[in-house]
């Protein structure tokens, strides 16, 4: 059963273009433009899991969204993550870390009206491969596992996981962290379809070095050949910052990870750890980069150590436009509230000026607007409500918030929720750029689970146009989960 696989997993799904069956347990979605749509599934005591399809009516476009999959234990919510809905591939790779208190895993789901194969292989850190497989998903079946465990058997302790399938797949992967009380925080890692054309420079939109926020970098080589490259860090208000390490080097089909700090500050007695931060490859291709935030409290004389949150965002290319759920439940730092922040860099020799506005779940302008100013090599990272214009947002508020810039801006998102003991538990977000088109013929989430502390919200948008169709839900074998829906 996945459940096990939510107390340290890594989570891959395998679909096919078509439905295989008619399937039992379905929901309609109509989304105009800059609309969005959220729903819940129910918890309680029985347990459902699975995965769902996203198809849409010939001539609409496909939306974007995530499955916000939340766990409590004891009443307290210890880990939120986000699964982004995602496209189909015939191979993949991902960050693999296997150790005393981190595991990675797969789950699999083929809703193929046949068996799919699944060949795959491991590497390490120096580019060896260490071990390679190949197993059966039945038809409209998932596999869920650890990865050293039946049928992967990986003893890589950090490296890479690399799959082929013999029919297009959907793959998403998790890490898991036990912290010091014994609690499994989640997060969601990337997995690069191979098949992509290669990226140029990464941006990631926030990177903090100091104080009790941590953030690593999660480098992935997409390619056959080594590929090195620097990183380079600038300040919110545009100033270059030394960096160590100020390089990276990856071997052949492999990852590193890097924990960057800043040397050198031309800001006298500044104490802002705050930057964003750009990895700029030698060659054409750059690796796929992910920032890991982690808040870990160091052990003081009265407390010890305490890790209360972690959230892997993906690094973006920058866009001159972009859209993001967001939701926002006040009074902010209460038990229960939850606030959305961003984080906006512009890696620009030019100032810009970042136009903000909030639309309604209709996609119908909420009237609150503004827009921030980001000086050259600049960024600016707030709670959304922080911006005077959009200082009236409602108590209760979800729908999109719309990023204009001209021009080319990078971007991430960010819930912050404070749960029952009053940790500030964090969800990555996944903005869109409204010129990104998707080539997938359906989208998936690659996996749900509700009941017995979990719950996980469904959450939908367009990001360029009228979007209809509909959300199929299947469990592990395919079936009809048992599952049923809160009221929106």
């Amino acid at each position: 059963m996945f459940i096990r696989c939510l107390s340290g997993f890594l989570v891959f799904t395998f679909v096919s273009p078509s439905l295989a069956q008619t399937p039992g347990l379905m929901r309609g979605f109509n989304l105009q433009d800059r609309g969005s749509i959220s729903f819940a599934a129910a918890g309680g005591e029985n347990l459902a899991s699975g995965y769902t399809r996203i198809q849409v009516i010939s001539g609409s476009t496909l939306p974007v969204g995530m499955a916000i999959l939340s766990n409590r234990q004891n009443g307290v919510l210890i880990s939120e993550e986000s699964v982004p809905a995602m496209p189909l591939m015939l191979s993949g790779r991902s960050y693999v870390e296997i150790g005393p208190s981190t595991r990675t895993g797969v789950a699999i789901a083929n809703p193929n009206a046949q068996p799919v194969t699944v060949s795959f292989y491991f590497t390490d850190t120096s580019g060896n491969r260490t071990a390679q497989g190949s197993t059966i998903i039945g038809a409209n079946s998932q596999l869920a596992a650890f990865l050293d465990q039946s049928p992967f058997n990986s003893a890589t302790s950090r490296g890479t996981f690399t799959f082929t399938a013999s029919a297009l797949v959907s793959a998403i992967a998790f890490e898991t962290d036990l912290n010091e009380r014994n609690e499994p925080l989640m997060t969601t890692l990337p997995v690069i379809d191979l098949s992509a054309p290669p990226s140029g420079m990464q941006t990631v939109a926030h990177f903090v070095w100091a104080g009790d926020w941590l953030t690593n970098l999660i480098l992935v080589n997409p390619t056959e050949s080594s590929m090195s490259g620097t990183l380079k860090a600038n300040a919110p208000t545009g100033e270059t910052l030394g960096l160590a390490p100020a390089s990276y080097t990856i071997p052949a089909r492999s990852s590193a990870i890097i924990s960057p700090s800043v040397v050198a500050d031309p800001r006298v007695g500044s104490f802002d750890s705050r930057a964003w931060l750009s990895v700029i490859p030698a060659g054409a291709a750059a690796p796929s980069v992910t920032a890991l935030f982690v808040n870990h409290v160091p052990a003081g004389l009265f407390r010890s150590s305490q890790t209360f949150t972690m959230a892997a965002v993906p690094a973006t290319a920058a866009r001159t436009a972009f859209r993001l759920f967001v939701q926002n439940k006040d009074p902010f730092a209460s038990i229960g509230s939850t606030q959305a922040g961003i984080a906006i860099a512009n890696p620009n020799a030019l100032m810009t000026s970042v136009a903000l506005e909030l639309f309604a779940e209709d996609g119908t302008s909420t009237g609150l607007k503004d827009f921030i100013s980001i000086p050259p090599n600049g960024q600016a990272a707030l709670f959304i409500n922080q911006v005077p214009g959009l200082s009236g947002l409602p108590s209760d508020f979800k729908g999109i918030l719309s990023l204009r810039s001209p021009v080319p801006v990078s971007v991430i998102g960010l819930f912050g929720t404070f749960n029952e003991r009053s940790d500030f538990v964090i969800t990555p977000t996944f903005p869109i750029g409204e010129t990104d088109i998707q080539q997938s013929s359906e989208l998936l989430f690659p996996y749900f689970v509700s009941g017995r502390g979990f719950t996980t919200e469904f959450v939908l948008f367009s990001n360029r146009a009228v979007s209809i169709g509909t959300v199929y839900f299947f469990d592990q074998n395919g079936g009809v989960p048992n599952l049923t829906f809160n009221q929106d």
